[in-house]
């Protein structure tokens, strides 16, 4: 059994009514790619909406690249965003992929499906302004705010993605002024911390590690603060991004980040047991105002973008 039919078995009722929904109407030949999800068919012609015929195999299913097409098959897609995706699907093989000019090590596709195809993160040109990337992984969302123009100081714990975004960068000779890697997870505290590896996601995301799931193989790494950031890099700071599995819960309510202008941050509710209007309601407090809060298609993770 495939892991979309296992999700489904663990989801509720509404959560299963909701991804069945987006697969039936975003897809023009559902029947038999059903049969192709059980296992009958080795690959497929799969139909989509706004996307047109793609062959798919077995390993879309386990890469995620079928998940990710689902997710976005109800979507009004430009026309910018179908070539991307179209792009990126013809190079998934490859070990080295090139999208808008980057070359990135081909690790995890969904994840750089929503960066550069979809843009999650809808910025604008940042002209030099500085972005503080909490939770920046094998160094894509710190390209993507590279090609932006913005400068960026990012911050990934995990020492196998930690260098796997020196790599990424070394790829793109030209961010190298722009952007900076610390092997640091950011915290509420000054000092060390244990951040937990989940085994069974072999290390192709971010997913890979738990900031709260505290069982099984860790890593113990320093931790800092936004303060001892803004004092240590004297930077003027404008975005912060922050998706670390579970860290914005202890980042956002007990840190002053009134001095930035704009902030994503990815909720947890499954790691955090906190809802997110609780720390929107927080960051409400030190003049932000709600711009867009957007579910995936995991119940309890989604994305907020606040500005002043």
């Amino acid at each position: 059994m495939n892991e979309i039919f296992k999700n489904l078995i663990t989801m509720d009722f509404s959560s299963k009514t909701k991804i069945l929904k987006t697969y039936i109407n975003g897809t023009k030949n559902w029947p038999k790619t059903t049969l192709f999800l059980l296992g009958l068919f080795r690959k497929v012609n799969w139909d989509f909406k706004n996307l047109g015929k793609i062959e798919l195999t077995r390993k879309d299913i386990d890469t995620g690249v079928l998940s990710f097409l689902i997710s976005v098959s109800n979507d009004n897609l430009t026309e910018k965003q179908e070539k991307t995706i179209q792009s990126l699907l013809f190079q998934r093989n490859n070990k080295i992929i090139e999208i808008n000019g980057i070359k990135m090590q081909n690790y995890d596709l969904p994840i750089i499906f929503e960066n550069f195809a979809i843009e999650q993160f809808h910025v604008k040109k940042g002209n030099g302004k500085n972005v503080i990337d909490i939770g920046a992984n094998r160094g894509d969302t710190a390209l993507f705010f590279g090609n932006k123009n913005y400068n960026v100081i990012g911050f990934e714990p995990v020492s196998e993605l930690y260098n796997s975004a020196i790599k990424n960068i070394e790829l793109n000779k030209s961010f190298k002024e722009k952007i900076i890697m610390i092997n640091k997870a950011v915290s509420c505290k000054n000092g060390e911390t244990k951040i937990y590896i989940n085994e069974d996601l072999d290390n192709r995301s971010g997913d890979s590690s738990q900031y709260l799931d505290k069982k099984g193989k860790y890593e113990l790494v320093k931790t800092i603060t936004i303060e001892k950031i803004l004092k240590d890099y004297n930077i003027t700071p404008y975005i912060l991004k922050i998706d670390c599995e579970g860290c914005e819960k202890d980042v956002i309510l007990h840190s002053d980040l009134s001095m930035f202008k704009e902030i994503y941050f990815e909720y947890h509710v499954p790691y955090t047991n906190i809802a997110p209007e609780i720390l929107i309601d927080k960051l409400k407090t030190q003049g932000f105002k709600l711009i867009e809060k957007e579910e995936t298609a995991i119940p309890g993770i989604g994305i907020v973008k606040m500005a002043k």
